[in-house]
């Protein structure tokens, strides 16, 4: 995962230059469950590309 290493660099950073722990803390959460949203988001595009090539889209109503 590339955002995750990304986010320890950010995070190292603030760290560093003196931030509190819960500002890092809090941005590392906000960050991962970014990371997560666009996971569950990919996975859903995925399924429907798929459904749509395989020729049946989902009829969600019935």
């Amino acid at each position: 995962m590339e955002l995750r290493s990304s986010t320890l660099l950010i995070t190292t950073y603030l760290r560093t230059f003196g931030f509190t722990w819960s500002l890092t803390e809090g941005l590392d959460l906000f960050l991962i469950s970014l990371e997560s949203l666009f996971q569950k988001i990919y996975l859903l595009v995925n399924v429907a590309i798929t459904n749509f090539e395989g020729g049946t889209l989902i009829n969600i109503q019935r």
